[in-house]
């Protein structure tokens, strides 16, 4: 729509740069003529700075699985279908407010505040999966393995500028057994130094638009 490139525009005019996404918001804006852009991925991403990945994203050898998704029935039908062909692990539902379509899930969680999910992810939660950038990203933040499945442009292009691990939906439908999605779910030594490059990337990028951190120490 006009409106919206009007406004793009005008912002490119306001600011030093304009924070995007990944490559493919970076291209969208730079058709439109607008150059000063800078590809930061999403901000959650660099909220707990000094963790390493080697170290905090481990898999426990004890805990529920926890599942996030949308009420697309065929996102929900495929996770009714992974739930019911390991009925040795425990999952739980988090996040999702209508659980009529979800009651192959025994548990349903829903929080309000961040401190309290936090803290029932860390003591309950061995692995995380799903299509909800920020359900998995929670988990991730606090040292639990966590896969995207990725079902649109903006999820592929977060997770391939942060090096998130993800599988493609479609293909993602074709899968029944969880192991495989814990086994893809790699956070090595290659992610670990991008997130420090983007990490620096992105206290740059706060800085020359002149936003006050609290992240300059990082080195």
């Amino acid at each position: 729509p006009k409106s919206k490139k009007r406004l793009l525009y005008n912002l490119s005019l306001k600011c030093v740069s304009i924070g995007v996404r990944g490559e493919i918001s970076a291209e969208c804006l730079k058709r439109m003529g607008i150059t000063n852009v800078d590809i930061i991925g999403c901000p959650s991403f660099y909220s707990n700075i000094g963790f390493t990945a080697e170290r905090n994203v481990l898999l426990k050898d004890e805990g529920s699985i926890a599942i996030n998704t949308s009420n697309i029935l065929d996102e929900q039908k495929t996770c009714e279908k992974i739930v019911v062909q390991n009925n040795q692990e425990s999952f739980v539902l988090i996040g999702q407010k209508s659980i009529d379509k979800c009651d192959f899930v025994r548990e349903n969680k829903i929080f309000y505040r961040i401190d309290l999910w936090e803290d029932y992810l860390k003591h309950n939660i061995k692995f995380c999966f799903g299509t909800r950038m920020h359900g998995n990203m929670i988990s991730f933040l606090n040292g639990i393995p966590s896969l995207w499945i990725v079902h649109d442009l903006r999820t592929l292009e977060l997770c391939e500028v942060l090096q998130l691990p993800f599988i493609l939906f479609h293909k993602y439908k074709s899968i029944s057994n969880v192991q495989y999605l814990m086994d893809i779910a790699k956070y090595d030594t290659k992610f670990y130094n991008n997130r420090q490059l983007m990490t620096k990337e992105y206290i740059s990028f706060l800085n020359k638009n002149n936003v006050p951190n609290y992240w300059n120490n990082f080195s």
